[in-house]
């Protein structure tokens, strides 16, 4: 039997005759309506773990490799936090005040306001991918709990 990890994993496509056994990423499992369920997606990335066989050196290695990727993006995700994210206020401010006193332009006020939904879905993307280490880690030390 094959197993893969696939990110494009629907219940039709992992059928119990197939020879290959394509499995979810904890990502598309948590956006699947079909596996809604927490501990339906565990079970899946729990499955994968197991059925990859992996030796005690290769196991230690990759806990080792997800525990590190978990602190980066925990810095990363606290940076933004802590430096970039209180500025947009200030920013929101300074656009609208150069607008109404006839200093800026639509275009810059417009831009200002781009600038700051890129920035928050940036956010929301870091915080997306530290809780895709965080969910990974979690499975291969065997913590399946909620």
């Amino acid at each position: 039997m094959v197993v893969a990890l696939a990110g494009n994993w629907s219940p039709a496509k992992a059928s119990p005759a197939a020879e290959a056994v394509v499995l979810p990423s904890a990502a598309t499992c948590l956006k699947s309506r079909a596996l809604a369920s927490p501990t339906a997606c565990a079970a899946m990335i729990a499955a994968e773990v197991r059925i990859n066989h992996r030796r005690p050196a290769e196991l230690g290695a990759e806990l080792e490799r997800q525990a590190t990727l978990v602190r980066e993006r925990t810095a990363a995700y606290d940076r933004q936090t802590e430096t970039v994210l209180p500025r947009l206020s200030t920013l929101r401010q300074m656009a609208e005040d150069a607008y109404r006193l006839g200093r800026g332009s639509l275009v810059d006020l417009l831009d200002a306001t781009r600038v700051r939904h890129e920035t928050r879905l940036d956010q929301l993307s870091q915080a997306a991918a530290l809780m895709d280490a965080q969910w990974r880690l979690k499975v291969l030390r065997g913590d399946l709990s909620p």
